[in-house]
């Protein structure tokens, strides 16, 4: 037998690596695309019950630069801007309705 419960959103935390020189970040805006596979991961908690997790495909960019800081230190604030998209397909065939 199969129980629903209403769907519940979980984040989940992803990483994404770039290597940059910091001369490119004070040059200006860093574009880093990503992807992120959708999936599903079962986890049986008892003979009878499993929980199923999915997840929905995702892709974006992360933007990174530098900006010099006027006085006489050196200093510079560092910016990242996140940006995602959805998936161009429409839902994954397992994602509800």
């Amino acid at each position: 037998m199969t129980t629903s419960k209403d769907n519940l959103a979980e984040a989940v935390e992803q990483e994404v690596n770039a290597v940059l020189r910091f001369a490119d970040l004070l040059a200006g805006d860093n574009t880093v695309p990503f992807t992120m596979p959708g999936r599903v991961e079962t986890t049986a908690l008892s003979d009878t019950v499993s929980l199923v997790r999915r997840r929905w495909p995702l892709s974006g960019s992360i933007s990174l630069r530098a900006d010099a800081l006027p006085g006489p230190y050196g200093a510079s604030r560092p910016s990242v801007t996140t940006s995602s998209s959805p998936p161009s397909t429409g839902n994954p065939w397992w994602w509800p309705g």
